[in-house]
């Protein structure tokens, strides 16, 4: 029997979602009620099959991998997860929340004045926050690792995660003293949570050096798997602390190393990471490692490759109940 080809089912790049995105028939039929909600593979192929969608440049099953990714991350819901996604397609315009979609339109400010006005408020917030990050101005809480300690700011840092609200409510010492302290958490992990508590985002810590200690290592070698290891580890540390946007935005980094610079090392790493910290109803970095998996069949040849998988042991199976699920098997 053929295989088939599998590089159909291969992550989507950055310009084939946003081709796809701007494909008017694709926004049309995905913005809907009726299909704005579909996940699985099989429920948007057929939706694909049945209104005869073409993108011009992308087979069928390309197509279909394409959307199912852009489903995944909400992009057809609304403008404002597409804005996230892709900012530079909203140069011009500011989209509103989903929240505030259906709130009633001001009748004292024209729409382009309030528009304008939002942007500039975003940006001085944005711009507060890192000053804040910065400087530490203003801080009641210090968090710290091995390396190093944050002033830090209960009202931000606290509704980003739970662990963090407990612990400032709680009569232990943490509270009273007003310093958190962390041992056992990789500083250069603990340096991106920071950085994602002001600016919802993170780059790779000046800290990073520490997670790989082997002198055999290749130093090209390190560069890939520190990356895709990386992500793997602030997945763990957001699980850890219950700050559940860190790991979607684990998640999604990951995935966009993983497509742009494949490194199959940094990979099985990162894999290891997912299948040994996280708990198995623990699914989002487990289901990206999974999708990344099922495309690479390389691996299935790969020595190094088959000792990691016998050695997580539920990873072969959710490498079959995905094969299942798909209607694809190798």
């Amino acid at each position: 029997m053929r295989r088939k080809d599998r590089s159909v089912y291969a992550e989507p790049s950055r310009s084939e979602r946003i081709s796809v995105y701007r494909d008017s028939d694709c926004k049309a039929i995905f913005s809907g009620l009726n299909h704005g909600r579909l996940r699985q593979r099989k429920a948007i192929a057929s939706v694909v099959r049945e209104r005869g969608l073409r993108v011009p440049g992308f087979s069928t099953e390309r197509l279909i991998t394409i959307l199912r990714s852009l489903q995944k991350d909400r992009i057809f819901e609304h403008s404002s997860y597409a804005c996230r996604a892709f900012p530079e397609l909203f140069l011009d315009e500011e989209p509103i929340s989903p929240a505030a979609a259906s709130a009633p339109p001001s009748a004292t400010v024209p729409a382009q004045t309030a528009m304008a006005s939002i942007g500039r408020s975003q940006k001085d917030l944005v711009e507060s926050l890192e000053r804040l990050y910065t400087t530490g101005i203003y801080s009641d809480l210090t968090i710290s690792s091995v390396a190093k300690t944050y002033s830090v700011h209960r009202a931000i840092v606290c509704p980003r995660s739970d662990f963090l609200t407990a612990a400032c409510r709680s009569p232990f010492k943490e509270s009273s003293d007003g310093s958190i302290h962390l041992p056992d958490d990789e500083p250069c992990v603990v340096d991106m949570m920071m950085q994602y508590f002001y600016l919802l985002d993170y780059r790779q810590s000046l800290y990073t050096d520490s997670l790989l200690q082997s002198p055999e290592l290749e130093p090209s070698k390190a560069e890939s798997i520190t990356c895709l290891l990386l992500h793997a580890k602030v997945y763990t540390i957001a699980e850890k602390y219950a700050v559940d946007g860190l790991k979607d935005l684990a998640v999604a980094k990951f995935k966009d190393a993983a497509a742009q610079a494949w490194e199959p090392n940094g990979f099985l790493c990162a894999a290891t990471e997912a299948y040994t910290s996280t708990i198995d109803t623990d699914r989002g970095f487990r289901d990206a490692v999974i999708e990344i998996f099922a495309v690479h069949e390389d691996l299935l040849d790969d020595e190094e490759a088959k000792t990691t998988i016998k050695s997580l042991g539920s990873l072969p199976y959710d490498l079959l109940l995905y094969f299942h699920r798909e209607g694809n098997f190798l």
